[in-house]
């Protein structure tokens, strides 16, 4: 069975990519650590591109005031991103998403099989290069065999 990194590592993706893809899972899993719990709900990774985090917030208010911390978001991104990638984290960006105002704060990353698909889909369709599109669909069909044999998803 193979980790997620395994996969990654085997796939032939350009640097770029693979450090796209690494920054972002790194920011996703560490996103409690990194921002105050005050925001924890009002806020989510997006995704990682030429340095910079885009994070999903759900209106201008929450824009302004997570922007102005965003030194200490980019230390403690800094903090938590193994020492032989740093620097990792330079800049941020933020993307105003209202539906953030109806999700729960104890939404974590789906474990429902369906909901991936879906997400899946999703990305896919915005993938706009065949040959990335090709990639990503393999290395998430990958994922995905490998969490359903080691019994990750609900109900299968």
């Amino acid at each position: 069975m193979f980790s997620f990194k395994e996969i990654l590592e085997e796939l032939s993706l350009p640097p770029k990519i693979k450090k796209n893809i690494i920054a972002l899972e790194i920011a996703q899993k560490n996103w409690e650590k990194v921002i105050s719990k005050n925001f924890l709900n009002k806020t989510k990774p997006l995704f990682f591109n030429d340095d910079t985090l885009f994070i999903e917030v759900p209106n201008h208010y929450y824009l302004q005031i997570i922007s102005s911390l965003t030194l200490e978001i980019l230390e403690n991104l800094e903090n938590v991103t193994p020492e032989n990638l740093r620097p990792l984290f330079k800049n941020l960006k933020f993307v105003i998403n209202p539906s953030l105002e109806r999700e729960t704060k104890y939404q974590q990353i789906s474990t429902d099989l369906p909901k991936m698909r879906i997400t899946f889909e999703k990305i896919c369709k915005n993938l706009k290069d065949k040959e990335l599109k090709h990639l990503f669909s393999k290395l998430f069909k990958s994922y995905l065999n490998t969490k359903i044999k080691d019994g990750s998803f609900k109900n299968y």
